[in-house]
């Protein structure tokens, strides 16, 4: 997987993540009982995170937990990942795919 592929496609899924929810937000105010709260996507960006695992054996699940639980990065915290060196900082895009990818 090409560095720059991996970074764009992450950040791509996380640019349509924030603008469903906010999507899905404005239109729940305007019709409360009419409209979900957030779009189901799942499917989808689970598929894509299979697609940027390609080649690194069980890191799929690596990739999911950083885009649910980190918020893409975004919740990340000194030592949420760590392994017998130390912390693995997983805070941005480029810091996942070196860690995958290393």
């Amino acid at each position: 997987m090409e560095k720059e592929l991996f970074i764009s496609s992450l950040n791509t899924v996380r640019d349509q993540f924030d603008f469903d929810i906010e999507f899905a937000d404005k239109m729940s105010s305007l019709f409360e009982d009419a409209f979900p709260t957030y779009y189901k996507h799942a499917a989808l960006f689970d598929s894509i995170a299979e697609l940027l695992s390609e080649g690194v054996e069980n890191k799929v699940d690596t990739i999911n937990w950083w885009m649910y639980e980190l918020d893409f990065g975004r919740q990340y915290e000194e030592g949420c990942l760590s392994d017998k060196s130390g912390n693995i900082d997983v805070s941005t895009a480029e810091k996942l795919y070196e860690h995958l990818y290393a």
